[in-house]
């Protein structure tokens, strides 16, 4: 994960004045959108997923071009907002890449809503290769080929278009077979050596295991949950941080050393 920190490290593409600019806006983050986020990130570069903005009202992402983060998981106890997530950084990298340079998968049990969702901002699918229910065959085969494709790229030199597979619920995967979900752990594991990523959603009131997929994900984003399912998280995050997300879009991530809380745009629908 990274915090994109203008004033520090980037300062030839942003200005201290044009940042200064944005900490000065009045804008709520509570309730700000989408398109205010993409506005205030106009400079950002390629591979950046955008998740929302800092207590500063800059901008947080999250770097596809640093595979050491590995694959992304997002744990809350509410999958909509989960879902609202994942809608903001589909479009903020749909603005920064081009098609040949990112294509993404999504498996979810709402696949029309999806449909949906995507045909408002991306109306020829240019950038979505597909979109299948958990229970389809053609997710399990989505897993299997991807699972394929990072080994094909291990073993060979080929061209690295940023792929990312979408599962806005891993209680999917739970319900597929042994192989298949061998098949997932591989992909999650080794995919970002190859630029293939699983971003996933976690919502603890529907999963059985859950620490087997959180341990298996090397980069997670914490949301607001239960304080209940705070002693099952102790090895990862504190209860006091857990209990300080009373906010929908209010998310909490680690980047580098640093715990940095943000705020996700808010979307309709």
């Amino acid at each position: 994960m990274a915090i994109f920190e203008p004033t520090k490290s980037n300062q030839s593409t942003f200005s201290e004045r044009f940042i200064e600019k944005l900490r000065g806006q009045n804008l709520s983050l509570e309730e700000y959108s989408i398109d205010d986020l993409l506005q205030r990130s106009v400079f950002l570069p390629e591979k950046m997923a955008l998740l929302g903005l800092d207590a500063d009202k800059l901008p947080v992402t999250f770097d596809l071009r640093n595979e050491q983060l590995g694959s992304l998981l997002i744990l809350n106890d509410h999958l909509p907002t989960i879902r609202h997530l994942m809608y903001s950084m589909i479009r903020s990298l749909q603005q920064m890449n081009s098609a040949f340079e990112f294509q993404y998968i999504v498996i979810s049990d709402l696949p029309e809503k999806w449909m949906s969702k995507i045909h408002e901002y991306d109306c020829n699918y240019d950038f979505c290769a597909g979109v299948v229910g958990g229970d389809e065959e053609s997710a399990e085969d989505w897993i299997i080929y991807l699972a394929q494709k990072v080994e094909q790229r291990h073993q060979k030199n080929l061209e690295r278009a940023t792929i990312i597979l979408f599962v806005d619920d891993l209680a999917m995967v739970e319900r597929m077979d042994t192989q298949t979900r061998k098949n997932f752990e591989w992909l999650v594991k080794y995919g970002a050596s190859v630029n293939i990523w699983v971003f996933a959603g976690l919502d603890f009131l529907k999963i059985n295991q859950p620490m087997l997929f959180i341990e298996t994900f090397k980069s997670r984003i914490f949301g607001q949950m239960d304080p209940v399912f705070s002693p099952f998280l102790s090895g990862f995050v504190s209860e006091s941080q857990i209990s300080a997300l009373q906010i929908r879009n209010k998310f909490l991530a680690k980047i580098g050393v640093n715990w940095i809380p943000f705020w996700a745009p808010i979307l309709q629908g």
